[in-house]
């Protein structure tokens, strides 16, 4: 990790700790899948004044024999940088960085993290959380059929006639919406990872799926 240190008041003492092996994982939010195994960031300050700080990683999942291999599949699409103050957090995705992507392709870049702060940085394979306040919980009854190519049904059990649900891509972005009352009309959407938020329209309290749109 480089760090930058764009405002200092006083004097300040900052040590960043790169540990190769992976920290626990056990304590992570629902949009994570993995987080790496094979490394994490330690950032400590004892600061006097104002601190204000941004850094950059590294990442690498080009082959098997790449530190990053294990939460690189097939691109960087999936890639998150997820953050706790310490153990006693669960991780989550970190809001202040953005990927710098060289090549599509080639499982290789950088993230820039435009705010640092104290804490546990790794980086994780995962969906980028975009709901912002919603309750959200993960979803554990399997859709059918997924993959689906056209209709994706919702059961019953679950879910009153009345739902109200989004769509969510790997990249973030909310891709459909609407309600429906036992299934949804997928034939519109491109192939592709998604993410489906849903939630009776009486419940203050969304639930999390995954699926594969062919």
């Amino acid at each position: 990790m480089v760090v930058n240190v764009s405002n200092v008041t006083d004097s300040s003492f900052v040590n960043v700790a790169h540990h190769l092996v992976g920290p626990d994982a056990d304590r992570k939010a629902a949009n994570i899948d993995r987080i790496s195994s094979t490394h994490f960031w330690q950032v400590a300050a004892i600061q006097h004044g104002a601190l204000t700080m941004d850094g950059r990683v590294e990442y690498n999942g080009l082959d098997s024999n790449s530190i990053d291999k294990d939460i690189l599949f097939t691109s960087e699409d999936s890639l998150l940088l997820v953050y706790r103050k310490d153990k006693s957090e669960e991780w989550k995705d970190y809001p202040d960085y953005t990927k710098l992507i060289v090549n599509p392709s080639d499982r290789k870049g950088f993230v820039r993290i435009s705010k640092l702060i104290p804490g546990d940085y790794a980086l994780a394979h995962g969906y980028k959380a975009t709901v912002g306040t919603k309750d959200i919980e993960k979803y554990h009854v399997q859709l059918y059929p997924n993959p689906v190519k056209d209709i994706l049904n919702i059961p019953t059990q679950e879910f009153n006639t009345n739902f109200k649900f989004e769509i969510i891509d790997i990249r973030g972005q909310k891709v459909n919406s609407g309600t429906g009352e036992s299934s949804i009309d997928l034939s519109q959407l491109a192939p592709g990872h998604y993410e489906l938020l849903i939630k009776n329209q009486q419940s203050p309290n969304w639930k999390q799926a995954r699926f594969v749109k062919q």
